[in-house]
């Protein structure tokens, strides 16, 4: 078995404006407005590689 990942396609500009874990714009509040889970092999057909400062940890260096 392979890890789960939690895709957030539907709702990926709430995403990138994710600025941590909690708050009202921390991950944990956009979670219920999750796309699905998916296998951390999956392939998605929209994937969007992130810049240095974008997405979630995205701040991070």
């Amino acid at each position: 078995m392979m890890g789960g990942l939690t895709c957030f396609r539907d709702v990926r500009d709430r995403y990138r404006r994710v600025d941590g874990k909690h708050g009202p714009l921390g991950i944990f509040a956009l979670r219920p407005q999750l796309t699905e889970f998916v296998q951390e092999t999956y392939l998605c057909g929209e994937f969007e590689p992130r810049g240095a400062h974008g997405g979630y940890r995205g701040s991070f260096p």
